[in-house]
């Protein structure tokens, strides 16, 4: 006898769910990496989040596992179901993007091909107007003037890391690369609170951006592997801010902080890092940031 409708759909469910399924995972936060799956062949996972329009975004995908040469893709749709951005990578992929317009963003994350190839992922989102969340194990969040940071880049990831900063401030950002697996090329990006781009740089060793602010607010620093080299690249790295406008705060071993006249100071340089000095004068306090170079 034939069943009833209702007693068959707890089966029509799991041969859906087997079957080229994209599924929710939930939603995105700001400098939050994720890990996820695509499996079995033909899954995609979905996650969402919220920008306004102008805000600057960044999604960056990496591959962790790979069988049936997993090549991760990853698409954005903006809050009117239109796809804004998509790319794929045999590593990671990444987005850069502007909002559109306001409201609920969705990031789909699948297979290229989506026939054979399963695989684990990790997943990460910069944004600006939002405060940064970072996962355990995970290197971002707010920057001090004159710290020294240290960082691990895994493929795929986003070092997402963010200051304040008063229009006119001068600013310079500094990242070096400590070490290297494929070709680990360290990227910076700098963007204004209003979500602009002011300024990048990338480089074999080291990169840096030196700006002078035109906003007040929270500038949202991200840094990457740039593909120019090998997608796969990764590594660990140090990063400096150095700023006028804050007081300087030193990380344990590094050397900086107020100049007093006529003293002669020793410090330690390591390769590509900011020692970051202050000193006053009769009308204002003037930073003064050495750096080293890399041959």
């Amino acid at each position: 006898s034939m069943k009833p409708l209702v007693a068959l759909l707890p089966t029509l469910f799991l041969l859906t769910l087997n079957s080229n399924t994209a599924i929710a995972q939930g939603v995105l936060t700001n400098g939050w990496t994720y890990g996820g799956t695509i499996a079995p062949a033909g899954h995609s996972d979905t996650r969402t989040f919220s920008a306004v329009s102008g805000d600057a975004i960044v999604i960056r995908l990496g591959k962790i596992t790979s069988t049936n040469n997993f090549t991760p893709r990853i698409r954005l749709y903006n809050p009117s179901a239109a796809q804004q951005a998509l790319d794929s990578d045999a590593s990671a992929p990444e987005i850069a993007v502007t909002a559109t317009n306001t409201g609920t963003f969705t990031v789909v994350v699948d297979d290229t091909v989506g026939t054979t190839a399963t695989g684990a992922y990790r997943l990460t989102l910069a944004k600006t107007g939002d405060a940064i969340v970072v996962a355990p194990g995970y290197q971002g969040g707010p920057m001090t003037n004159g710290f020294t940071y240290q960082g691990n880049l895994p493929i795929g990831d986003l070092g997402v890391w963010g200051f304040t900063a008063t229009a006119g401030d001068a600013i310079v950002v500094r990242v070096g690369q400590t070490s290297t697996t494929n070709n680990f090329y360290p990227w910076v990006r700098l963007y204004s609170p209003n979500g602009g781009l002011v300024g990048s740089d990338n480089g074999f060793g080291l990169a840096e951006v030196a700006i002078q602010a035109k906003n007040s607010g929270t500038y949202l620093v991200v840094i990457a592997n740039n593909p120019s080299y090998s997608s796969a690249g990764n590594g660990t790295y140090l990063l400096t801010l150095a700023k006028t406008g804050d007081p300087i705060v030193l990380a344990p071993g590094y050397q900086g902080g107020p100049l007093t006249n006529g003293f002669t100071y020793q410090a330690n340089m390591p390769a590509s890092v900011l020692n970051v000095w202050q000193f006053t004068d009769r009308k204002s306090t003037r930073l003064n940031s050495s750096h080293a170079n890399i041959s």
